[in-house]
């Protein structure tokens, strides 16, 4: 159980330092990254759909995939507009 804690924190300590390489370096692929954003955070929420944790409460991170997956998507509509 721990492990698989630990391979996720992984997992997203590396999409971070990508996200920010992405900032700082390869603005061009802003729109790419906005896209992984969404798919991840979607996913986040397939799979509590599919398989859910069962807690007492609900748990804060149930209404952030919301949230994320919103503002990602807002994010990347911004992104490909034209800058006329």
């Amino acid at each position: 159980m721990i492990r698989g804690f630990a391979l996720w924190g992984l997992s997203q300590l590396l999409l971070a330092f990508l996200y920010v390489g992405v900032l700082w370096r390869w603005r061009t692929l802003l729109p790419l990254m906005y896209l992984l954003l969404m798919v991840e955070y979607v996913g986040r929420f397939a799979i509590g759909v599919t398989n859910p944790v069962v807690t007492l409460e609900t748990p804060p991170g149930a209404t952030a995939n919301f949230v994320f997956a919103g503002l990602g998507l807002v994010m990347l509509v911004l992104s490909l507009r034209s800058r006329d």
